[in-house]
């Protein structure tokens, strides 16, 4: 049975990151342990979920509640945890099966497809700007010679709509690298360390059998593995990040130039252009 109180999950529905919460009340034998995320909506799906569990430290059982939406993997978690059902006696191994499924390789993936975007914005905004094919990242050489008048700039109508082009693509690689931000899951990584402490805490100890004692460690470990993970991640996105800024940056003079006024000389402008 839970005993978390009703209001206490009510106001965990409007929590918009990923929520961790360990009740642990001295006086009731019973903790109780909120996990939840919540998405916003994509094409009018979402994939959050809620788990509230409930665990007894008189019988060693965990009870609770979990729901999620279609595209969630709420359904996959549950199946994993019927085949390790002897190893259910932990109260945290449906919250960690969550979490690697959130974690897993899938977001790698994304991050290193996000990254060859980029790598291939580079080498057009290169090119586009009179770079060398073979150093696509060296953008500022192929500005300068833009600008001082190596090549002739592309007529207006072309040139907006390919830099147009560009930045909506610069605009999406932002957004995808901004998904699942690490330092949110650090911060569950962090409560769900501190909830297993105060579970190996609480345990009676005719309890902590061998079997309980390895399946805590093997979680403490999973925990660890996922955390130096998520700081690798970190520092990748924000590579990645600096360089999507320095290719905006390239974009945004030549932006500039082309919505200005064609004029046949010097003269014909309000405001000329003086030559150094």
């Amino acid at each position: 049975m839970l005993k978390t109180p009703d209001f206490v999950r009510l106001l965990s529905c409007a929590c918009l990151n990923p929520f961790l919460r360990f009740a642990d009340d001295k006086n009731q034998p019973h903790p109780d342990i909120i996990f939840r995320k919540s998405d916003t909506r994509k094409q009018g799906k979402t994939e959050g979920w809620d788990v509230s569990l409930s665990y007894s430290f008189n019988t060693g059982i965990t009870t609770g509640f979990v729901k999620g939406t279609a595209t969630s993997h709420i359904a996959e978690c549950l199946d994993s945890l019927r085949s390790c059902a002897a190893d259910t006696a932990h109260p945290l191994l449906l919250p960690l099966l969550l979490l690697s499924r959130d974690l897993g390789s899938g977001r790698d993936e994304q991050l290193r497809a996000t990254r060859d975007w980029v790598r291939r914005l580079e080498r057009d905004i290169s090119q586009r700007l009179g770079g060398d094919d073979d150093a696509p990242t060296r953008a500022g050489r192929g500005l300068h010679a833009f600008l001082g008048g190596g090549r002739p700039a592309p007529r207006a109508p072309d040139g907006l709509a390919d830099i147009e082009a560009t930045t909506r693509a610069l605009v999406e690689c932002h957004a995808q690298v901004l998904r699942k931000r690490p330092a949110d899951w650090l911060e569950i990584i962090r409560n769900m360390d501190a909830t297993m402490r105060r579970f190996r805490d609480r345990v009676p100890p005719a309890r902590w059998t061998a079997e309980l004692d390895a399946l805590h460690a093997g979680l403490a470990g999973r925990l660890d593995f996922y955390r130096i993970k998520l700081h690798g991640i970190e520092g990748y996105a924000h590579t990645t990040m600096e360089r999507l800024e320095i290719q905006r940056k390239a974009v945004r003079l030549p932006l500039c130039l082309l919505t200005l006024p064609v004029c046949r000389n010097t003269m014909d402008c309000e405001h000329p252009v003086r030559q150094r």
